[in-house]
């Protein structure tokens, strides 16, 4: 792995010493090969040495990416990744906040930045459910931002039920504080981008599994219209979808189960 890196870089940098794509790909390699060095236990697992191999490839891909701002503070990438940097060197959110900030100024749309703040905000890292949740609220809310941003508030319910035992997935879908924020999400990212049409799949398998019967049938209804040949296999298969269908149009007008 390193030897392969090593023969790159010596072309990368003998051409081009002060170029920001070398600086980019020597970041994000650093930031993989920490990983590898961390390895995949919890925290309690690591190794000494594999701390120490941790922050010192992180440490390497940090000069990196700040070695590429310094040659072009315009290029979006470098906050996006450093963002990751930032959350394995247990920095303080202050910091990652400087980065995102940066990342969102150069382009209103970027998803990724969104996605890699969303990940540090995560319980097990430097955040919680509370602080997922408000951060994608304000996706939503944001006049500024666009594109899929707002599906960051959809994307921290499923990020966080991933926290969770695999027994309490079910129920967390009917929590109330759920569907209102899914349908915000989804609403908001409709309304930007007119011309979508693929994220009604999603959203209607959200709504089944929210219980909101009524709303899955309404986006099942405009995949039909999008769809010639609509996607079944999103669903498990045209058989697992007639099945989602017919018990939906046996609920009525239910809007959630756990009501019964």
């Amino acid at each position: 792995m390193t030897n392969a890196y090593n023969t790159i870089e010596e072309t990368l940098f003998g051409e081009s010493p002060k170029s920001v794509t070398a600086h980019l790909i020597k970041a994000d390699f650093y930031l993989m090969y920490a990983w590898r060095g961390r390895g995949n236990g919890t925290a309690n697992q690591v190794t000494d040495k594999g701390w120490q191999m941790f922050r010192e490839r992180l440490g390497e891909a940090e000069k990196a990416l700040n070695e590429a701002w310094a040659l072009d503070p315009r290029d979006e990438q470098i906050p996006v990744l450093m963002i990751s940097i930032i959350e394995g060197q247990q920095k303080d959110r202050s910091e990652m906040e400087k980065w995102f900030q940066r990342a969102m100024k150069l382009n209103p749309n970027n998803y990724e930045a969104c996605r890699n703040k969303l990940h540090y905000l995560l319980p097990q890292w430097y955040g919680s459910r509370d602080d997922m949740l408000e951060f994608g609220r304000e996706c939503v809310a944001s006049t500024n931002w666009g594109g899929h941003v707002p599906l960051i508030l959809v994307d921290a319910h499923s990020e966080f039920v991933r926290t969770l035992n695999s027994d309490d997935h079910s129920s967390y879908w009917l929590l109330p504080d759920v569907w209102p924020d899914i349908k915000t999400g989804y609403e908001k990212y409709a309304r930007l981008n007119p011309n979508a049409s693929r994220f009604r799949y999603p959203y209607a398998a959200y709504a089944f599994r929210c219980g909101q019967f009524q709303a899955f049938n309404e986006q099942v209804n405009l995949i039909r219209k999008s769809d010639v040949q609509p996607n079944y296999n999103y669903f498990g298969g045209k058989k697992a979808f007639d099945k989602m269908v017919a018990f939906a149009n046996q609920q009525g007008q239910t809007s959630n189960p756990s009501a019964k």
